[in-house]
This record gives C-alpha cells, structure tokens and sequence, in this order.
C-alpha cells in the first residue's frame, strides 16, 4: 500500500519551497530509529510498526496512518532510514 503513493511523497518534497524539509525529515526519522533500535531494542516488525506510530502521530485514523505509511515506505526505499 506505501509503494503506490512513494512517487507523490517523493514529488511533494522535490517541489516543497523549503529546500532543506527532505533533509530534516530523514534527520528526524534516523534519529527516532535509532532511538528505537538502540534504547528500545526493536527489531523487525516491532521497529516498523513504532516507526509508522511515529510517522503517523500515534494515531489510529486510517488516512493519518496511511500517510505516515507512505512517508515511511518512501524514506526505506530510498534507503534513508534504516540500515543499508
């Protein structure tokens, strides 16, 4: 479901007026997987599913968690966030 909507990240932050708001946001997520990797010790699906409660501000509406999905499937096929 992320795949079919990582082309429209991907042009939102190509066109976004701030040059630098890609840049921030994979600080950002690196930043939260590494605290779930390293103080969290997540792993696998469990590292996923935070990351998309991350990415979707914990919340439990689906169009919010679809596009926290679409964010984050967009910045691991990019191989931005996690482990290459």
């Amino acid at each position: 479901m992320g795949m079919t909507q990582v082309k429209q990240v991907a042009e939102f932050i190509d066109k976004c007026p701030d040059v630098y708001f890609g840049e921030r946001l994979k600080e950002r997520f690196v930043l939260e997987y590494n605290k779930l990797l390293d103080e969290e010790n997540l792993e696998g699906d469990d590292l996923f599913n935070s990351l998309l409660d991350f990415a979707s501000q914990g919340t439990t509406e689906f169009t919010q968690r679809a596009a926290g999905l679409a964010v984050l499937v967009y910045l691991f096929e990019r191989c931005e966030v996690f482990e290459k």
